[in-house]
């Protein structure tokens, strides 16, 4: 595998205990998505086709959201030509900042 590339289009989520709104990830031609979370606190997110509103898991293994501990940076394979998008959440009294970049590589 190559390393991710240094031209990946990035953007940024403030995330609090509110679901973010939902933003595209506009992922034409990109296989992967690197999430950086530049924050203190875990925050949880989710990835679909169309608007998201992500959710913090219950005991119920019914959430789709995945965790990203604080000051963790990691790699995802998503489907290419999707229009796919990205909402994220924190716990209640928690706010952290996710980096999002879409691109190749890991």
């Amino acid at each position: 595998m190559t390393p991710f590339y240094a031209q990946a289009k990035t953007f940024k989520i403030d995330v609090t205990s509110t679901a973010s709104t939902s933003k595209a990830l506009n992922n034409t031609d990109e296989k992967q998505i690197r999430v950086i979370n530049d924050g203190n606190f875990t925050a949880f997110f989710d990835i679909g086709i169309g608007s998201q509103a992500a959710t913090v898991p219950t005991t119920t293994a019914l959430s789709t959201c995945i965790p990203i501990m604080a000051g963790e940076d990691l790699v995802f394979s998503i489907p290419k030509n999707q229009a796919l998008q990205i909402s994220a959440i924190c716990n209640s009294g928690e706010s952290t900042t996710l980096y999002v970049s879409i691109g190749d590589g890991i």
